[in-house]
């Protein structure tokens, strides 16, 4: 079976499931003048099923992250809620902190890690914040970390004495070893080389298959998103134009705008 028909297959299965995560018409808004806002994101429904990719695409600026700091809880929303597994997520405190629940990736692995912690302060520190003992958050770690395909002996180092490859699949270890129902993994390879982005990614696609865990996949790389995805959420300037299957979005796109995104991916 092809990668393609593998993924359309999961997307049938995946839609008889209850819903990991539920965004019910969520809009966020900034002030950005004394009487001026900006709507970063406008009235957004989707859901993600258990063992599910949803991917999210759109251009720089139409919402996406926000989207995903609303959905791990380090911005709340103006109106809607969102739950995961049935649970509201709480504000800027969230449940992305501890054990469980939602975790997140971000883009650049540089950042995400403190330079100062050694790679096992910074993979086990959901853990600490659950309340875990210190041999369990070894244990714990160690597991990520081989989950990541990097040696336990990483934990004793420090960020910067990997690459930038090495350094992300460190920030997916962390997010592992909190044992999470959701990863929200937000342009995690944009800031990678080519020749490094297709480790990561399939990396992750293993790790959905053996842990069953549910992805919310943003980027506006849409060959990526069609590689990982099972079904597809385009957004334009802070709403959900098309939801569709990965397949039916790239081969049938039934709006003007994720015609153009469409029409854009380069031909070779």
């Amino acid at each position: 079976m092809t990668n393609d028909e593998r993924r359309a297959t999961e997307t049938t299965e995946t839609t008889r499931t209850s819903p990991i995560l539920s965004v019910d018409h969520v809009s966020k808004r900034f002030r950005i003048a004394a009487e001026r806002y900006l709507t970063a994101v406008n009235d957004v429904s989707l859901t993600v099923s258990t063992g599910e990719t949803l991917g999210i695409v759109g251009e720089s600026g139409c919402g996406k992250s926000t989207l995903a700091k609303m959905i791990v809880g380090l911005e709340r929303p103006d109106v809607g809620e969102i739950l995961v597994n049935g649970r509201p997520v709480r504000g800027s405190a969230g449940r992305h902190r501890g054990e469980g629940g939602v975790q997140i990736v971000f883009q650049d692995p540089q950042g995400s890690l403190d330079p100062h912690f050694r790679v096992g302060a910074s993979v086990g520190e959901p853990l600490l914040a659950a309340g875990l003992g210190r041999a369990e958050i070894q244990t714990r770690v160690a597991e990520a970390l081989r989950m990541v395909e990097l040696d336990a002996d990483a934990a004793r180092h420090y960020p910067h004495q990997f690459s930038g490859g090495q350094r992300q699949r460190i920030a997916i270890a962390r997010a592992l070893a909190a044992r999470p129902e959701l990863i929200v993994l937000d342009e995690p390879t944009s800031a990678l080389d080519v020749s490094v982005q297709a480790g990561v990614l399939n990396i992750l696609l293993d790790l959905q298959n053996r842990t069953g865990t549910s992805y919310l996949f943003i980027s506006h790389d849409l060959s990526v998103v069609a590689h990982m995805s099972h079904r597809v959420a385009v957004i334009d300037r802070g709403s959900i134009v098309e939801t569709a299957p990965a397949e039916r979005i790239f081969s049938d796109p039934q709006h003007p705008y994720t015609k153009a995104l469409v029409d854009a991916i380069p031909r070779i």
